[in-house]
């Protein structure tokens, strides 16, 4: 069959019940190694059902909220970390992470929504992360 005919038949990645993600405030390291402070979201991967395949890569959205008005102020695709094995090896949480300098300061909210996404782009039902402001301050230890 052709890919546009196999693409029609697939069916969406869905996370298994009981799936949860977290958003948590971590000293991360750039791409040059400085320290800085990342928000990293967490979730495990979406396995493969009956009528759908385990997910490609996962859309992962950064919704900031002020009063009542909420925006995805960025989004990235991310891949499980073994993504290229069997799935019954692809169990470890996939990660995100979001430096604090991507995203405004401007909020009373973060939330994030990740997708779960097949081989043709095609999107899953969302998990979400709970709505928390992140002190961006680095953590003050009393001695």
């Amino acid at each position: 069959a052709s890919y546009a005919v196999r693409g029609a038949d697939a069916g969406v990645p869905q996370f298994g019940k009981g799936a949860r993600a977290t958003a948590q405030l971590i000293d991360g390291r750039d791409r040059t190694g400085k320290v800085v402070r990342q928000i990293e979201v967490r979730f495990p991967p979406a396995v493969a059902t009956e009528n759908a395949p385990r997910a490609y890569d996962y859309e992962v959205e950064a919704r900031l909220t002020k009063g009542v008005v909420t925006r995805t102020v960025i989004a990235k695709r991310v891949y499980s970390p073994r993504f290229h094995f069997p799935p019954r090896l692809d169990t470890e949480d996939v990660v995100c992470r979001f430096a604090l300098d991507e995203l405004s300061d401007n909020h009373d909210s973060i939330r994030f929504m990740i997708r779960p996404c097949n081989a043709w782009g095609e999107a899953g039902e969302p998990l979400a992360t709970r709505p928390e402001s992140f002190d961006p301050a680095p953590p003050r230890y009393a001695f």
